[in-house]
């Protein structure tokens, strides 16, 4: 008790007791978390590095304003130096834990002076201007295209956010960046033995490592334009491929761009925004040796490891919340510049979302990007992919989820960019989705850090070397833009709150329903009415623009206008036989060109008020009428195109098969045999991928044969191709590729008749095929009448029953999309059903059980 004595007396009073109440707050945590028993022993008290931090996550850095957070964390590293000391009185001897502790302070003080930037930092200018489509001053070296761009960003972005050095980032493959669980918006990143980190994305999208990423793989597989073709989405079957696939693509797809090569792009990019940089200097600043400690806590993963067998009574473990896959949450967020200070953000989908006030992108839209995911998470497919493969998956579906996103946002400031000219954004649904207030935020808030959060629009604006034409100059009084990004700022805000007040009262009417004892067939039918209408109340509601409702009002006003007129004509003239059809404005001529008395003194007592009602009303006249006008010259002329279409497509076709009659392919055969390229694949071999529109030559042929790609046999193309002999039809095909496709050739519609398994069936009903003008059959069924299926009714019959369960089981039984195919496939192989016989066993079942699939699915299959 000696030893105990002297460090007590050796300390300030009110130190000591500042330091016993730190120390005593750490043993109640301990306590609280089943980590110690009731009775206290410093023999016994556990005092590793990762346990203290994990107290001071829960108790301090979350709870604990940034204004206070160095003064408070030095005060406790301090008092655990001193509950160090005395446990090793007691005996107690424990690794030491200074060392890690002063790293987690330097964290924070990082942390610190990057808030205390007064200027914008260089990330954010650097990230401007190179999502900027506005570059015409940047040397065109290394940034000769948006690809060249969208590479420097995802290498700039891994250097700023995650310091990593040049040698670290060129061992990054795309199957090493994983997605532990795909709620979470959250991306793991290891290197052999060194501290895994996460990256997060960010509010805003022109800094948000995921949208960089997700954006550079579009261009790498795709292209932006028709004239700058994608290198085409790999084929992840070959395990290889997927092994080897470089994070950003070098010379070879393999390999990252040399360290010289990336110097060269990142000196010209910081001489274009007039920013320093000398390579040793800034990476210097970057990875010194206060920046090593900050990356490196020396996180010992047999802590973890063996966390439950030393403390088997824990009431939770650090990996639940404080060290996520073993990262520490505050070094975490503070290396992708998020505040720590606050309670513990999960990063979930959800959260993202709610946090910016934005609705989740809808998956007819998300399909539309990076289509060949749907076709790997077909269950046939995904059991025969690597785990490298399927975490390739994961990784792009995660990234598209954020990309498509920041879509609306990305359009609203550079409308002008490479990225809108993808053949993707010809799409209908997909312009229709990019001005959909519905998905829009309000930008202003989510463009900066929150750090920024109060600049306007035209501030940010000034990290722009060179602002775009498309984007005008701030003004300095209130215009009519202002007033309008206010009005749609409160439509918004409207639209907002009636979805969610309405999605309210469905679940309010839907409990209510549910506790009334009626018969099942009346509560069938009961929710699918109320599933209706939350459908067509949604629809209604996500359509509607502020136009909508000017439209609407201007109506009402008019036919007020209306009845206000005929009510003072039928008070001033006799009645007639006939109903009076002139319109308001002849009878306002007409009232003013009477020439008594009583009018002339009535018109000079409220003449002003009179000329403002007319002018006014003269004015929604004229805007109504053009309108109208409008309308029907845009329905006229959008019919005279599509004749002049149809026109066009049968001379070309006429003028192909006249050219190819004309051709003796027999002179273009060599006398040497060469076999016959056979591409079919049998049920063990791996099926390659469906065919695309944007998918590259080599794959061209393989994805043409695939089953899951819809073919037209009625059009002539198709008709050739079953004609012409197979060495013709190879130089055909060979013409047609070197041929571009005409932009306005738009194929019919039609379901394929081989498809004989439900993946496949769900699969064509409700994914946009690119061969098919990105159309499926429901939204088919919602654009026109029934006569786009008169060819084949009996086929549409027969999969629209399947299709019918398979919707019952996820919106009644609330069955995911796989889950629900599983059964499906169960159902039908539990009779050695064909797809035939499985429709009309549904059919018949409906029919016997008043239009419900209520109980065809067993208890035992919706518990598995």
């Amino acid at each position: 008790m000696d030893q105990l004595t002297q460090l007590s007396e050796s300390i300030p009073p009110r130190t000591l007791h500042q330091y016993k109440s730190f120390n005593t707050q750490y043993i109640q945590w301990c306590k609280q978390h089943k980590l110690i028993p009731a009775e206290l022993q410093y023999a016994t008290l556990p005092l590793s590095p990762i346990l203290i931090h994990w107290f001071l996550l829960d108790t301090v850095i979350t709870k604990t304003s940034s204004l206070r957070i160095i003064t408070l964390l030095q005060s406790y590293i301090a008092s655990f130096n001193f509950l160090e000391k005395v446990c090793k009185i007691h005996g107690n001897e424990q690794p030491p834990i200074n060392t890690y502790l002063e790293k987690v302070l330097d964290t924070h003080k990082y942390f610190q002076q990057q808030d205390d930037t007064p200027t914008f930092p260089a990330i954010s200018v650097i990230s401007f201007n190179t999502w900027s489509p506005n570059t015409s001053h940047l040397k065109k070296t290394h940034f000769k295209t948006s690809l060249e761009k969208s590479r420097f960003l995802v290498d700039f972005h891994l250097a700023s956010y995650q310091k990593l050095t040049h040698s670290e980032r060129s061992q990054i493959k795309l199957r090493s960046l994983k997605v532990q669980d795909m709620n979470k918006l959250r991306i793991l990143y290891q290197n052999g033995d060194s501290q895994p980190v996460h990256i997060l994305p960010q509010s805003s999208p022109f800094l948000c490592p995921f949208t960089s990423l997700a954006t550079y793989l579009f261009f790498r597989f795709y292209g932006a334009t028709s004239s700058s073709k994608g290198d085409g989405f790999p084929s992840l079957f070959n395990d290889s491929i997927a092994q080897s696939l470089s994070l950003v693509k070098g010379r070879l797809a393999t390999e990252y761009p040399k360290d010289t090569t990336m110097n060269l792009a990142y000196t010209s990019m910081f001489k274009y925004c007039n920013l320093p940089y000398k390579r040793r200097q800034y990476f210097d600043q970057m990875w010194g040796k206060d920046a090593l400690q900050i990356r490196f806590m020396d996180c010992d993963e047999q802590f973890f490891s063996t966390f439950n067998e030393k403390f088997p009574d824990a009431t939770t473990t650090p990996n639940d919340v404080a060290f996520v896959d073993n990262v520490p949450y505050d070094f975490a967020t503070i290396l992708n510049l998020h505040s720590p200070y606050h309670d513990y953000d999960s990063f979930s989908v959800s959260d993202f979302f709610s946090s910016r006030g934005q609705l989740k992108p809808p998956e007819s839209i998300l399909f539309q990007f990076f289509p060949e995911i749907e076709f790997y998470k077909q269950k046939k497919n995904y059991s025969k992919i690597s785990q490298e493969a399927k975490d390739i998956i994961r990784l792009i579906e995660t990234v598209r989820l954020v990309f498509v996103a920041n879509l609306p946002i990305i359009h609203d400031m550079f409308p002008e960019h490479t990225l809108f000219q993808n053949e993707v954004f010809d799409n209908s649904d997909v312009k229709a989705y990019l001005n959909d207030t519905v998905f829009k935020t309000n930008t202003s808030s989510i463009l900066p850090f929150k750090k920024f959060e109060n600049l306007t629009n035209e501030q940010l604006l000034k990290q722009l070397i060179e602002v775009p034409a498309s984007i005008p100059p701030p003004t300095p009084a209130i215009s009519d833009d202002m007033f309008d990004q206010f009005r749609n700022q409160n439509f918004q805000f409207v639209q907002f709150q009636t979805l969610s007040n309405f999605k309210t009262l469905i679940a309010f009417l839907s409990k209510i329903f549910d506790s009334i004892a009626v018969k099942k067939s009346s509560k069938e039918i009961i929710n699918k009415q109320l599933l209706l209408l939350n459908d067509a109340i949604l629809e209604r509601i996500n359509n509607s623009t502020p136009k909508d409702i000017k439209d609407y009002f201007l109506k009402r006003e008019l036919l007020n206008h209306k009845k206000t007129i005929q009510y003072e004509e039928e008070s001033d003239n006799p009645p007639s036989n006939e109903p009076s059809l002139i319109i308001p404005s002849q009878r306002l001529q007409e009232i003013s060109d009477e020439s008594s008395e009583e009018s002339v003194s009535s018109e000079e007592s409220g003449g002003e008020s009179d000329v403002s009602m007319q002018d006014e009303l003269r004015a929604m006249v004229d805007e109504f009428v053009t309108t109208k006008v409008d309308q029907v010259v845009t329905n006229q002329l959008h019919n005279f195109e599509g004749k002049l279409d149809y026109m066009v497509e049968a001379l070309v076709d006429e003028k192909i098969e006249r050219k190819l009659a004309s051709i003796n392919f027999e002179k273009y055969i060599p006398k040497r045999k060469r076999p016959e390229l056979d591409l079919s694949y049998s049920s063990d071999a791996s099926p390659p991928p469906p065919k695309l529109a944007r998918t590259n030559v080599p794959y061209r042929k393989i994805i043409e044969d695939s089953r899951f790609t819809v073919r037209n046999e009625a059009s002539p193309s198709f008709k050739d191709h079953q004609s012409t002999p197979k060495l013709a039809s190879r130089k055909s095909s060979s013409i047609s590729q070197s041929t571009p496709r005409l932009a306005h050739e738009k194929p019919t519609f039609t379901m394929n008749p081989t498809i004989d398994d439900i993946d496949d069936i769900i699969f064509e009903w409700f994914t946009p095929n690119q061969e098919m003008d990105n159309e499926c059959v429901h939204t088919m069924n919602k654009k026109h009448d029934k006569s786009w299926r008169s060819g084949f009714e009996a086929l549409y019959k027969q999969r629209k029953q399947i299709v019918e369960l398979y919707v019952y089981m996820i919106n009644t039984l609330k069955l995911d999309r796989y889950k629900a195919i599983e059964i499906c496939k169960e159902l039908q192989a539990a009779n050695n059903f064909t797809i035939k016989d499985f429709s009309k066993h549904l059919k018949g079942w409906k029919k016997a059980h008043g239009g419900s699939f209520e109980g065809i699915v067993p208890e035992e299959q919706l518990s598995m």
